[in-house]
């Protein structure tokens, strides 16, 4: 999964969560959370919202600072109602360009 962004928004980032065959993973009773390295390496891991329980999707709004360039890989992890936990296969690709100060 590819996005394009622009550092310093705060985009709100929609995704899909899948199983290999590409069928949504029912996100009932689970948590779901974002996992990636800031700008300086360190570990920053943030709770997504889930919107569609059933189909699968989750949303999370990047905080000011929190997106740099030129690029982000971020992994998602779910935690089920039993605690059993799935992470992604793929990470989720952010392309960053620089914004353009006018």
């Amino acid at each position: 999964m590819q996005y394009d962004l622009v550092a310093g928004d705060n985009t709100l980032l929609e995704i899909p969560c899948v199983d290999p065959s590409g069928n949504a993973i029912d996100l009932t009773g689970a948590t779901v959370q974002l996992i990636w390295d800031d700008a300086n390496g360190n570990d920053v891991t943030v709770n997504a919202t889930v919107t569609n329980a059933a189909g699968g999707i989750v949303q999370y709004r990047f905080a000011s600072g929190q997106i740099f360039a030129p690029s982000m890989q971020i992994e998602v992890k779910i935690t089920d109602g039993a605690g059993n936990v799935i992470r992604s296969t793929q990470t989720i690709d952010l392309t960053v360009r620089e914004a353009v100060e006018g």
